[in-house]
C-alpha cells in the first residue's frame, strides 16, 4: 500500500482480521440451539419445529442478494422472520436460482408442515426483502 510516496506494511494478523470480518458478514451465523429469534433479523433451523442448529440472518445480509445457507445438515426446515419491516424469501435452490418458493412476512413463523414436503427437504437459500416489503 502506498501512502505519500512511502510503502506501508500491513501485518498478516490485520489482513486476517479483516477477512474474517468480511466472511462473517457473508454467511449466516450458527447459533446455539433454541427456539428463540431476536428482533432485527431472522432465523432458520434444520428441524421442522424450530429446534436443533439455528442460523441467524442479520443486518449484514440485508443488501447481500440471495445467500445460500451453510450445508451443515442439508437445509432449513423451519424459519422465523423478526425483521420489523422486511419480508424473508426462501428458495429451494442454492443461490435462489429459480426465484423464491416461500415468503414470510415480518413477525411471521413457518415450520416444515406449513411449507409442505418440498420445504421440509429442500430450502437452501434466503434473501432479505426491501424496507417495507411484505408477501403479496
Amino acid at each position: 500500500m502506498l501512502r505519500e510516496g512511502r510503502l506501508v506494511r500491513i501485518g498478516a494478523a490485520t489482513v486476517g482480521a479483516v477477512l474474517a470480518g468480511l466472511i462473517a458478514l457473508a454467511i449466516p451465523q450458527l447459533s446455539a440451539a433454541n427456539s428463540t429469534c431476536s428482533d432485527g433479523g431472522a432465523c432458520t433451523w434444520i428441524t421442522n419445529d424450530f429446534t436443533g442448529e439455528k442460523f441467524r440472518i442479520g443486518q449484514g445480509h440485508i443488501d447481500a442478494g440471495w445467500v445460500s445457507l451453510p450445508d451443515t445438515d442439508c437445509c432449513a426446515r423451519s424459519a422465523k422472520n423478526r425483521f420489523t419491516n422486511r419480508k424473508l424469501l426462501l428458495a429451494d435452490e442454492f443461490g435462489g436460482q429459480g426465484g423464491y418458493d416461500y415468503c414470510i412476512n415480518p413477525g411471521g413463523n413457518r415450520s416444515g408442515n406449513d411449507f409442505g414436503n418440498s420445504y421440509a427437504t429442500y430450502v437452501k437459500s434466503f434473501r432479505v426483502g426491501d424496507v417495507g416489503s411484505t408477501c403479496g
